[in-house]
């Protein structure tokens, strides 16, 4: 045997006995992997954050339904508020994203901002923060949009799970304000929604655990 195999040797020597998976990031080309399609199709990896605990209930039914995926559940083990009745849970689940009408003011018009979050305590944190807003500023139009599936804030050519521009605008609009709660790297987000066009500023927390904090959130939050 060589001293050294490339992607697609290994994978073609594990064709046999099926043992071996590799996982990539999405740069495939500049990691070099590339050359595996040519022996194999990827798989693709669905990341889900469902709110509550409906929505985790209809994720985890989805996921133990599904083939050929890496599915990947972030949910957190504290009790929680419970947003969407089983069925509107269904519903949100299988569109992956949505607007949610009953927590915005901006009743279908275009709103002055858009705050966005993905994970069951960032959706929390909005839905606090937006009352706040509404209470101080009852005249700012808020647009609440939560997201279950990660996937779809990519252009539907990266990822099938992805929204054509067009939908993407609709719910995000072509040019307003977006702060988007999600307890992650805010790189991520950013690379995400490049969607061909010249975005509207996103803005990101930073957290880092703090001693006396219990979920782990800095009181001295910056936006990234």
């Amino acid at each position: 045997m060589p001293d050294t195999l490339s992607p697609q040797e290994l994978h073609n020597m594990d064709r046999d006995i099926p043992r071996f998976r590799i996982f990539g990031p999405d740069e495939t080309v500049s990691n070099r992997l590339d050359a595996v399609f040519e022996a194999t199709d990827r798989s693709w990896m669905a990341d889900t954050l469902p709110p509550d605990t409906n929505t985790l209930l209809s994720v985890v039914d989805h996921c133990l339904r599904s083939r050929h995926y890496v599915n990947v559940i972030v949910a957190g083990k504290q009790p929680a508020l419970q947003y969407l009745d089983m069925e509107a849970a269904l519903k949100h689940c299988t569109a992956g994203i949505g607007i949610w009408a009953w927590a915005s003011n901006d009743r279908g018009s275009e709103p002055d901002v858009v705050m966005a979050c993905a994970g069951d305590v960032p959706t929390l944190e909005t839905l606090a923060v937006v009352h706040v807003l509404r209470h101080h500023a009852p005249d700012l139009k808020i647009r609440v949009i939560n997201v279950v599936d990660l996937m779809k804030l990519q252009p539907q050519e990266e990822h099938p799970h992805g929204l054509p521009d067009r939908d993407f605008d609709i719910l995000f609009t072509p040019d307003k304000p977006i702060i988007f709660a999600y307890h992650g790297y805010p790189w991520l987000i950013h690379r995400l929604t490049t969607h061909g066009q010249d975005l509207p500023e996103i803005r990101n927390w930073k957290w880092s655990e703090t001693p006396g904090q219990p979920n782990g959130i800095d009181e001295r939050e910056t936006r990234s």
